[in-house]
């Protein structure tokens, strides 16, 4: 089995066919990324590059601001390996208590664990000091944390007066948040005290809990157009805007009528996303799933195929090659079969 139309069985060309005469007589096609390889992901930029249409992950991302703000970051390993300090900023997502980076940081002993926010959301850890920013933004917090750590005469209290010395005498510090989840003022914030204290000595920014095929679209759109996304490709050249191209912004403002779910695994489409008007599901599924009006069912990344992939236990892209490989096509396949087909379409128009 390789695709359904309404529901019905249907083979590969004529899912595919389906698919791009949607995205070819769409007034904004949304091409939406969940779990992908890095082969997948660079498809789907160049499927969104033909259709005109904009392109972003399930989930949010910090990137723009990174980019802007001229992060000093590391990779997950190494914040796991040598970190002597751990700094946990803003909101902090339900579903960071599974992540491995997270688990690691947070349970080495000798570890010192400080939390900037308001006291009653501080997670659960042992021997974390709560840097309580009670009903204040955090980003104050940290901005007179900021003037502290470069020696300036600010008022501020006893107790923050002396985290500020202690970031201070971090060897190896690492100032970590759930990804997507800053807000701009408080990541801009973060970013500065991040140079301020690395003046003296060494501190890093590490996103965490960053969802599959996330990373792999980032490097991917970052590669081939320059910006992370989400993406627009309606004019003769791409550009980024997390609120005007945001998939859940455009879904929630009715300005797409067809949305593309793009999905190398059997991961369940997110409520938000099957309400759109007419919806195609390019994933793992097997079944044919509630409201897609084309489904095309392909193979599982790194397990029915050969993939490069960034698994979340690693913090590291890795080749993947299955012992044993199945017919199964990949996202990367289907996604430049309907490239071409909608190519084709739109030079015979």
């Amino acid at each position: 089995m390789t695709g359904w139309i309404d529901g019905k069985e249907a083979d590969l060309s004529a899912a595919v066919g389906a698919i791009a005469k949607a995205l070819g007589s769409s007034r904004q096609p949304l091409i939406i990324i969940d779990a992908i390889d890095l082969a997948g992901a660079a498809a789907a930029v160049e499927l969104a590059r033909a259709a005109a249409g904009v392109l972003d992950h399930a989930e949010p991302t910090n990137v723009r601001l990174m980019q802007d703000q001229g992060w000093i970051g590391t990779t997950q390993g190494e914040a796991v390996l040598r970190a002597d300090a751990v700094l946990l900023t803003g909101p902090l997502s339900p579903g960071l208590a599974h992540d491995e980076a997270f688990r690691k940081l947070a349970e080495r002993p000798g570890r010192t664990l400080y939390y900037i926010g308001p006291k009653s959301t501080a997670p659960n850890l042992q021997n974390l000091s709560v840097i309580d920013t009670g009903n204040a933004p955090a980003f104050e917090t940290i901005g007179v944390l900021r003037a502290l750590v470069a020696g300036r005469k600010v008022a501020a209290d006893a107790a923050l007066v002396g985290y500020a010395e202690q970031l201070k005498s971090a060897k190896y510090g690492i100032a970590a948040f759930s990804s997507g989840a800053l807000d701009e003022l408080t990541g801009m914030a973060l970013a500065g005290l991040v140079e301020d204290l690395s003046v003296t000595t060494r501190w890093t920014a590490l996103p965490l809990g960053t969802s599959a095929g996330q990373s792999e679209l980032i490097r991917m759109s970052l590669a081939l157009t320059r910006l992370p996304p989400p993406l627009s490709f309606a004019k003769s050249v791409a550009q980024h805007d997390p609120w005007l191209y945001g998939a859940a912004n455009i879904l929630k403002r009715g300005e797409s009528d067809v949305v593309v779910w793009v999905a190398a695994s059997e991961r369940p489409v997110p409520d938000w996303v099957s309400k759109a008007p007419r919806m195609a599901v390019i994933s793992s599924h097997r079944q044919p799933l509630r409201g897609a009006g084309v489904q095309i069912e392909t193979g599982v990344a790194g397990v029915d195929h050969a993939a490069i992939v960034e698994p979340a236990e690693l913090g590291a892209f890795a080749a993947i090659n299955p012992a044993k490989q199945s017919l199964r096509p990949s996202a990367a396949s289907v996604l430049r079969a309907i490239t071409s087909e909608f190519a084709a379409k739109e030079a015979r128009a």
